[in-house]
């Protein structure tokens, strides 16, 4: 008798359990992946450099540069060590060339990172670009230090911007509607 008033519970458990197993599965879950915005860029070191918030600015207007236009990398390197070091070079299949700049809009060969501070105001400009770059795209590129070396495979995220939508109506707004 104690089987049979037991055996509703026990399948109630068993069904729940079941049920709860495949909550999150999939491969558009929430709990089975992280979901990366085109403003994340993962932090990265090398000897006694760490490389931080690196992204391509976003297109002046739109979602996309064209292949040809020339695109801005910027970010910052904070160097925790006691040897200055320098950035001697940026290089991305994605771009013909990239010219280096030290923060004050002109071209510079090298970019100081001295020892305990950091480099936050560069930037490099991607010149002709090989190929449509939209928002949300990931670009492959490799810095390049004076003594640290060489740090491959950065993926840097090409940032959102301006939606095309700024200066529109609200009757033209598909998001924002009548008011």
């Amino acid at each position: 008798m104690r089987s049979r008033s037991t055996a509703p519970l026990v399948t109630a458990l068993l069904v729940t359990g079941l049920l709860m197993a495949g909550c999150g599965t999939g491969l558009q879950a929430t709990t089975y992946t992280k979901e990366t915005s085109p403003r994340d860029f993962n932090g990265t070191s090398i000897a006694n450099l760490e490389v931080r918030n690196l992204g391509i600015a976003a297109p002046a207007s739109g979602l996309t540069f064209k292949a040809g236009d020339s695109a801005v990398l910027t970010g910052s390197v904070v160097n925790t060590g006691t040897t200055d070091d320098a950035l001697v070079a940026v290089e991305s299949v994605a771009a013909t060339s990239v010219t280096l700049s030290d923060g004050t809009a002109t071209a510079a060969p090298t970019v100081p990172i001295p020892a305990g501070s950091d480099a936050s105001s560069w930037s490099a400009t991607l010149t002709g670009l090989t190929a449509d770059l939209r928002a949300g795209q990931y670009v492959t590129v490799t810095l390049v230090f004076e003594r640290a070396g060489r740090l491959t495979g950065l993926q840097v995220p090409v940032r959102s911007g301006d939606n095309g939508l700024e200066g529109r109506t609200p009757e033209q707004d598909p998001y924002g509607g009548t008011e």
